[in-house]
């Protein structure tokens, strides 16, 4: 049967706004900047009793029901089921807590440890749902994670938060799980813009909100284990939302980007549903212009050990595109010209990216190393020591695992080379696009002749093969060999 649920009112925001400043403090807003230089706002409910900014639904919809002396219950991914206990604990009221067996051990133990009535029943979020729909039929109050409107009233308390902290233009990015944070969001917006990010792995949200209608969609295993499930029939939320957020949706791979970036750059222990905000941001399915701050609210630290573990061990993302315009970019502003080698500057040329790509080949003039040293120094990159290294050629990195390869050199006034590697002038000729950017590489004649002085690799092969067949480039004797048998 599908219940009926009401709209959350201005006298419940009210409500809302009082309990919560009467048990919680206004958690941090830090002000972090991003890998490409840009800022942005961390709010730090990660802080929160219970590890998530839940605890602020939790305690408007315990205190609100509490009059009526029944007993409560609520299923939960594991952050309502906490800030839910730690509410009832307050407030003195007696709960219970459905999670399914696939919930975050973190999250399964933190709520041992709160005594709370626990019951751990099927496969999945909407199995634990489901089962605690059918017990609430038993006489306890339902409180739902998402479709409540005191839930939604005392989510939108980090809104009103974030407005008292930093003024000016904002746009409040949200995770998306049922919808209940993105709608308290747009409740409490203020005229900012208000974006929600969803798991690409369980677009409930999305699909609710392109169909018009609650449909159940398949979903996938995903990081962002608290944003996973179906909708529950009837939810407010996608009707609040319609017409009033932009909805974006992030990777696996961009949500564990997001949650390196955050332990390593920023000393935060993120789980993956809080890091999607920052996910957007970092890949560029978010952008934010000034004079507008982007405010992420960063809404769980939950995260298994083995997990996040294995997300810090797991191997360099690389160098992506928009790194790479990034850098190019930066270096720029510092006035220093920048020529693309190695694989993305195969891929410049070719205008396309054939493969991906771990490192950074670039060529700068060797006047220019100090400042390159600095600029890069300020986005948190470091010398790399190899056996190799010289003051020619050496490696930059960062804690994320990008890598750049500097090649530096020097001509005279002549336009000779005089010294370090060895790129004649004419070399420097080059031109290619990057996501349709212009940007200067080595020639391709060059590059193919460069790649001749060594043993080719794989990847050399593959290469020199694209070059010639995209500017009909002669083959050495070493790949024309290999390019008659193919």
């Amino acid at each position: 049967m599908m219940r009926a649920v009401a709209d959350p009112t201005l006298a419940d925001l009210a409500r809302a706004r009082a309990v919560v400043a009467a048990h919680l403090a206004p958690t941090p807003l830090v002000e972090i900047e991003l890998p490409d230089g840009r800022p942005a706002w961390l709010k730090l409910d990660s802080l929160q009793p219970g590890g998530s900014f839940k605890i602020r639904g939790a305690l408007a919809a315990v205190s609100a029901y509490a009059a009526a002396g029944a007993p409560m219950i609520t299923a939960s991914a594991g952050n309502h089921g906490l800030g839910f206990a730690h509410a009832a604990r307050r407030l003195g009221v007696a709960a219970t807590v459905v999670v399914a067996r696939t919930a975050s051990p973190a999250k399964l133990e933190a709520l041992r440890r709160l005594g709370v009535d626990l019951i751990v029943h099927g496969d999945s979020y909407d199995d634990a749902e489901r089962h605690a729909l059918a017990l609430a039929d038993g006489g306890r109050v339902f409180v739902s994670a998402y479709n409540d409107p005191h839930v939604i009233a005392g989510q939108a308390t980090w809104a009103a938060e974030v407005a008292e902290q930093l003024g000016g233009e904002r746009a409040l990015i949200v995770p998306i799980g049922g919808g209940g944070l993105l709608a308290a969001t747009v409740l409490a917006a203020d005229g900012s813009r208000v974006v929600g990010v969803e798991a690409a792995a369980s677009p409930a949200f999305s699909t609710a909100i392109a169909r018009g209608a609650i449909v159940e969609v398949p979903v996938a295993p995903t990081l962002a284990d608290g944003l996973a499930g179906n909708l529950e029939a009837g939810t407010i939320t996608p009707r609040l939302v319609a017409g009033r957020a932009e909805i974006a949706s992030v990777t696996e791979a961009e949500i564990a980007d997001a949650m390196r970036f955050l332990a390593l750059r920023c000393g935060l222990v993120v789980e993956g549903s809080g890091a999607v905000g920052v996910a957007a941001l970092l890949s560029g399915r978010v952008a934010v212009a000034p004079p507008a701050r982007p405010i992420v609210l960063i809404t769980g630290r939950n995260v298994a050990a083995a997990t996040l573990g294995a997300v810090l061990a797991a191997p360099s993302p690389g160098m992506s595109a928009r790194d790479v315009l990034g850098l190019v970019d930066l270096l720029g502003e510092h006035g220093i010209a920048v020529w693309l080698d190695g694989g993305w500057g195969v891929d410049a040329l070719l205008g396309r990216q054939t493969r991906p790509h771990g490192d950074l080949d670039i060529a700068v003039r060797h006047g220019d190393v100090p400042r390159l040293r600095a600029a890069l120094a300020a986005r948190g990159y470091e010398e790399r020591s190899r056996p190799d290294t010289s003051p020619w050629n050496f490696v930059l990195a960062d804690a994320l695992g990008h890598e750049i390869d500097v090649h530096s050199f020097v001509f005279d006034e002549k336009g000779d080379h005089v010294a370090g590697i060895d790129y004649p002038a004419a070399s420097l000729t080059g031109t290619g696009t990057i996501d349709g950017r212009p940007v200067a590489c080595i020639a391709a004649e060059y590059v193919v002749q460069f790649r001749s002085t060594y043993e080719p690799r794989e990847r050399d092969y593959e290469d020199v093969f694209a070059l010639h067949e995209r500017f009909g480039i002669a083959l050495p004797e070493v790949y024309a060999r290999r390019y008659r048998k193919s």
